[in-house]
């Protein structure tokens, strides 16, 4: 199936609370971006990924995935995108009782978000630490 059409059923997916199902289809979207030299593309169904598998209860491989596109759009030099990954790292390692690590990723996402001159949305990442 084509990337894109992946993306949009993992988004539909997860309109529906089909959680599981729409991590099934982003993971999907980020290899096939990957394979079709669209990185941008692949770090944003990373992203969705990570928020899907949160929502599914996977909080574990919700922080692996949102590290994962947190590390894509750094190398793409997307300060916004990577900020936007960490916080949803922040939160699922806070949900996972990891306070110390939560803080240190929220940390670094206000940076980011600060320096793409995203200052409300790093003002609310503030509200998180």
């Amino acid at each position: 199936m084509d990337a894109s059409l992946l993306f949009d059923a993992g988004l539909s997916l997860a309109r529906g609370e089909r959680y599981e199902e729409a991590a099934s289809a982003f993971a999907g979207a980020a290899v096939a971006h990957e394979r079709s030299g669209e990185p941008l593309q692949a770090a944003r169904a990373l992203t969705n990924l990570g928020n899907a598998l949160q929502l599914a209860g996977r909080t574990e491989d919700a922080v692996l995935a949102g590290e994962r596109a947190a590390e894509a759009f750094r190398a793409l030099g997307d300060q916004a995108g990577a900020g936007a990954a960490l916080t949803n790292v922040g939160s699922a390692l806070r949900d996972l009782g990891r306070p110390d690590e939560a803080r240190a990723r929220w940390s670094e996402a206000i940076t980011l978000l600060q320096a793409a001159g995203l200052n409300a949305q790093a003002e609310q990442v503030q509200g998180l630490v």
